[in-house]
């Protein structure tokens, strides 16, 4: 049984006629196997290798070097903070701290340092799914959040 619907295998062929070689088809793919799914999984790498001659090595070369490419199912949102030294100059590192303790449902946000988001005159930045908030302070982000949330998150539980 395949992993892949036929709009993706359709996309991923399409992909493999496109390039010279096959590994330069690699990174389109993955954009198209997210953007589809909102993750690669671990089986869709394996069907990549089996079916369409991918090397796992290869693909899991490039799902590591971009971390846009979540590999596990991804909770509802998703909050990628940048954590590089121009952002930890603004206390990205506590702010990422306070986040991890926002009280909410399981599987509605998820917490990810990354070490850039390319958006250092708007440090620090953080991107929750895939909008982007820049000048983030620890206030803000929890304000964001609950944004996001909504009703959802209990916000009269202490925050840390």
């Amino acid at each position: 049984m395949s992993s892949f619907n036929p709009t993706v295998v359709a996309a991923i062929e399409r992909d493999l006629t496109r390039f010279e070689t096959r590994r330069s088809a690699i990174l389109p793919i993955l954009h198209t196997i997210h953007d589809h799914y909102g993750y690669v999984s671990e089986e869709q790498v394996a069907e990549l290798e089996s079916r369409f001659d991918l090397p796992k090595v290869h693909v899991q070369e490039v799902i590591s070097f971009y971390t846009r490419f979540q590999q596990h199912k991804p909770c509802r949102f998703h909050i990628q903070f940048c954590d590089n030294l121009v952002c930890r100059m603004f206390e990205s590192d506590k702010i990422i701290a306070k986040l991890r303790t926002l009280p909410a449902p399981e599987g509605m946000i998820s917490v990810e340092p990354v070490p850039c988001l390319g958006v250092c005159d708007g440090a620090p930045a953080m991107l929750v799914n895939s909008d982007r908030h820049l000048h983030a302070n620890a206030e803000r982000a929890v304000e964001i959040i609950r944004e996001y949330l909504g009703d959802e998150m209990n916000t009269e539980q202490e925050l840390g």
